[in-house]
Parts: structure tokens; C-alpha cells; sequence
């Protein structure tokens, strides 16, 4: 069984920029698990991290998946006014309780990702 964790986002382009010139770094770009582009330079974005079978999916793996993005994330933040939703899903099947490392919060807090926890499977 596996266990998400979905960091998603939506930001403006600037006149002249594309996709494909913001999101340049490869690492980044595999990491996408969703693009949409929303129209009049609004796009969408969405990384999703699945941890088969770990009890606490927050304490494995997850600082590790955020941190190599973070500087391009956060420059997301800075230049196009990116606004992030960081969502966990707790309780049945999945673990509770959720815990998440202090560096990985910080990393959500200087995004100004807002969190999202809801019950239930997917």
C-alpha cells in the first residue's frame, strides 16, 4: 500500500517567459508529476511523492524529496508569485499519527505553502 504526499502549485508567467524557460531544471521537471496550463500565462503544477508500505511516510523520505527542489520552488514563490498547497492524507490506511521532520515544516513555511490534511484513502 502506499502512502502520498502532494505538494501542489500555481503561479504567472512573466511576458516572454514559457513553461518550459522556468521549469528548466531537469531534476524539477521528472519530479512534476502534473502540469496544466490554466490559460493567460496561469499554470498549474503538482509534485506527488508515494512511499510503498512505510508506517510514518513523513519520516522517511519526504525532506529528501522536497529539498533538492526547494530553490527552484521557492524561486517560483519569488519571481511568478507561486502559491502552494502542501496535502497529506492521515488516518486509515493511512498513518496516524503523521509526523513531519521540523526542517521539512520550515521548508513548507518559507514557501507559505498552506497544509492540507484530510482522512480516508485515496
Amino acid at each position: 500500500m502506499a502512502n502520498y504526499c502532494t505538494l501542489r502549485g500555481e503561479f504567472h508567467l512573466q511576458d516572454g517567459d514559457s513553461f518550459d524557460s522556468v521549469i528548466d531544471n531537469e531534476a524539477l521537471r521528472r519530479a512534476i508529476t502534473r502540469t496544466e496550463d490554466c490559460g493567460g500565462g496561469n499554470w498549474a503544477i503538482q509534485l506527488q511523492w508515494s512511499c510503498e508500505g512505510q508506517e510514518d511516510v513523513a519520516e522517511g523520505d519526504l525532506e529528501d524529496d522536497i529539498s533538492p527542489h526547494f530553490r527552484e520552488l521557492l524561486s517560483l514563490v519569488n519571481i511568478y508569485g507561486a502559491k502552494f498547497e502542501f496535502q497529506i492524507v492521515v488516518g486509515e490506511p493511512h498513518p496516524d499519527p503523521f509526523k513531519i521532520k521540523p526542517q521539512t515544516v520550515a521548508m513548507i513555511a518559507v514557501l507559505g505553502a498552506s497544509i492540507s490534511a484530510r482522512t480516508g484513502s485515496r
